[in-house]
């Protein structure tokens, strides 16, 4: 099941609709649950994108061709793991690495692809190109 937003009001039904339309379209099949917008937004959005041939994952995974498989896993590794929690000691412990370790993986997200996961508008480009790849 989709959750609309709060309608305001009558005039507001139709977007609602619309909004709960959209989480249903965006559910993989077989899945069980009740879904906001905010479970789906990222996967919606990337969605959305992809219709008017936009992919954020474009500004990201040729980048990093140009390094080791190894060393891209790592990378993403710590750069979703990161988006995620927005924490370095978080992400070093989920990781189970040392704090400095994921600012050097993190540093070489950077230095692959120009996006400053500490900056707001870096991540938000970031995490649309790498957490619907992953997960």
């Amino acid at each position: 099941m989709g959750i609309a937003p709060h309608a305001e009001g009558i005039a507001g039904l139709r977007t609602a609709v619309s909004a709960a339309r959209e989480i249903m379209k965006d559910l993989p099949m077989g899945s069980v649950g009740v879904f906001s917008l905010r479970d789906r937004l990222l996967s919606i959005t990337v969605h959305r994108l992809a219709q008017v041939g936009c992919d954020p994952g474009k500004l990201v995974f040729p980048l990093l061709r140009s390094c080791t498989e190894q060393e891209r896993e790592r990378i993403l590794e710590a750069a979703t793991v990161f988006l995620e929690l927005g924490s370095l000691v978080g992400t070093a412990e989920r990781l189970r690495c040392h704090r400095n370790t994921v600012v050097n993986r993190i540093g070489a997200f950077e230095r692959y692809t120009g996006l400053d996961l500490q900056k707001p508008h870096d991540a938000a480009i970031a995490l649309l190109a790498v957490i619907p790849a992953v997960g």
